[in-house]
């Protein structure tokens, strides 16, 4: 028997304004503290907070001094949207002048102003799908030379089975089928790929400084792609794993700041 009655699932509510400045230590600490009110009403004797940086520095300083009312009942996280164009940013200040802005530019994707803004971590939406759209291109070289290479060294590049396997993936992600292509990859054995791949790698950094340069790049923007699927998916653990990776490119982008915070835990 079913009924025609929906039953709400979970209630959003907008807590009161506080009239007070966002990164003042006062106000930060009043709203953690109901946070936790609210928190232990539902039942809940832990609670994950979002903060940009600015606040989330002064609610970790907060959290060190260890208040009876907050200790242990609280872990403060940098918001995502914040954290991914701080990244983009990072990406920006070591791989734009060094042919990533050309790339956007000189192929009339994107006008030369706008490739430079996004580079900047501003415009979010088009920096991801820019940064998606060059290491779509890249992969696509190289996978390519990457084949080649191996049939030149007598290494087997893809087993048969292989091969099979991601064609039926293929067609399952076409069929937006998702508890077949969940399947499909359990099963998948990609060992052989990743270990040409691998001596591919190699043989490119060791020999060429240019392919060291973007073989990084790529290596970057595989890290912005995890962060986006940890907030889409809401995977804490993989959000932890991707945001410990950013610390050094943070560091070598010159974001001190997030590269000082984001090792910050509890």
């Amino acid at each position: 028997m079913t009924s025609d009655k929906t039953v709400p699932v979970a209630t959003i509510r907008y807590l009161p304004f506080i009239h007070a400045p966002p990164t003042d230590l006062s106000t930060i600490y009043t709203t953690l503290l109901k946070l936790v009110a609210v928190a232990e009403k539902l039942g809940q004797p832990h609670i994950l907070v979002t903060g940009d940086l600015a606040i989330y520095l002064k609610a970790q300083q907060i959290l060190w001094s260890k208040p009876e009312s907050l200790a242990g009942k609280v872990t403060m996280r940098l918001g995502g949207m914040h954290l991914l164009m701080a990244f983009i940013a990072s990406i920006g200040k070591l791989f734009g002048d060094g042919g990533l802005l050309q790339l956007l530019t000189a192929t009339d994707v994107y006008a030369d102003a706008t490739a430079r803004q996004m580079l900047q971590g501003k415009q979010l939406n088009r920096a991801v799908r820019g940064i998606k759209l060059v290491l779509e291109a890249l992969s696509h070289v190289y996978l390519t030379s990457a084949q080649s290479w191996c049939h030149c060294q007598g290494i087997q590049w893809m087993a048969l089975d292989t091969y099979d396997g991601i064609t039926d993936l293929q067609h399952t992600y076409r069929a937006k089928d998702k508890d077949s292509s969940r399947q499909i990859i359990d099963n998948l054995d990609t060992s052989g790929v990743t270990e040409a791949l691998r001596q591919f790698q190699a043989m490119g950094r060791s020999q060429s400084a240019t392919f060291k340069f973007w073989d990084n790049f790529m290596d970057s923007a595989h890290i912005m792609l995890r962060l986006l699927r940890a907030e889409r998916d809401a995977d804490f653990d993989l959000h932890l794993d991707a945001v410990c990776e950013t610390i050094p490119y943070f560091i070598c982008g010159g974001r001190n700041n997030y590269a000082k915070y984001t090792r910050v835990r509890g």
